[in-house]
């Protein structure tokens, strides 16, 4: 693929701290913006996996949508992105203040939008409002997995966390499997 431009590195620096990119990373973003293609990519924890789903969102201006059923993780990234004024926020059944949050997303304030597969399940139509909105939004699945499926009109997603029914999402303009 095409190395990075000047710019991807001037954003990389800018809000990610970093001055490149590692070999796999890159070859996922450039799969995601330039190609936009879908990926699925199994990386080691602490390769930088969160930045191959963080770093589209900001550079193309349109949103990223992560589902995870790791509520406190995306907490975490939440605050991170948000420190590097990465607008970001969380949508799950801790979510204090959804009406806002909600509202916000529509007005595009953020760049990072998280969700657990609960949440996700019953937000087709808010991922479609938001889809409208901006013309393309990537979706991003992080989950821990034992079985993992994705096609073009379905994410299905059978996991084994503390729910152990499958979900099903009619609604997946998918780029990214982590």
């Amino acid at each position: 693929c095409d190395p990075p431009s000047d710019e991807h590195f001037r954003i990389l620096k800018q809000f990610f701290g970093h001055a490149s990119f590692r070999p796999m990373q890159w070859k996922i973003v450039h799969s995601v913006l330039v190609e936009q293609k879908d990926v699925c990519a199994v990386m080691a924890t602490g390769y930088g996996k969160s930045l191959c789903y963080q770093y589209p969102g900001v550079f193309s201006d349109k949103p990223t949508v992560v589902i995870s059923p790791l509520i406190s993780l995306m907490e975490d990234q939440v605050m991170s992105l948000s420190v590097a004024n990465i607008g970001a926020c969380y949508l799950g059944s801790s979510q204090t203040q959804m009406g806002k949050v909600k509202e916000d997303l529509l007005k595009g304030k953020y760049k990072v939008v998280y969700m657990t597969p609960e949440f996700a399940e019953g937000a087709e139509l808010l991922l479609k409002n938001l889809d409208n909105k901006v013309e393309a939004l990537h979706l991003f699945c992080s989950l821990s997995a034992r079985t993992f499926l994705m096609e073009s009109s379905l994410c299905h997603v059978a996991y084994n966390c503390s729910l152990s029914a499958s979900t099903s999402l009619s609604y997946s303009p998918c780029k990214i499997c982590i």
